[in-house]
């Protein structure tokens, strides 16, 4: 599949080690291998703070595209678990008035 976002990003010379966890130097704290792309063939339009920034944005809108009424479902939901734990007292107060006269 082509990478539609190339422009942006750049394209990598060499094949990116996907899975590869980073390694740091403890000296300097400078990230010397990483699991994305070490070098560029061509250079994007971005860096690669920015395009990272970019990605970031781009999933978060197409998250809250996915499921634009999660907000008020999730407020919904808090709602009605207040409401059933407000019912349960009653509920619970009736259940023992019902069973004093059997015990």
């Amino acid at each position: 599949m082509p990478h539609v976002l190339a422009g942006l990003q750049g394209v990598c010379a060499v094949a990116p080690e996907l899975g590869v966890e980073p390694v740091v130097d403890p000296l300097s704290g400078n990230i010397v291998k990483s699991s994305g792309c070490s070098e560029y063939a061509t250079e994007g339009s971005l860096s690669p703070a920015e395009y990272d920034e970019a990605i970031y944005d781009l999933v978060n809108f197409l998250e809250y595209v996915g499921e634009p009424s999660r907000l008020e479902s999730e407020a919904l939901g808090r709602n009605v678990l207040i409401f059933l734990a407000f019912l349960f007292v009653f509920a619970y107060f009736l259940n023992k008035e019902y069973w004093r006269d059997i015990h």
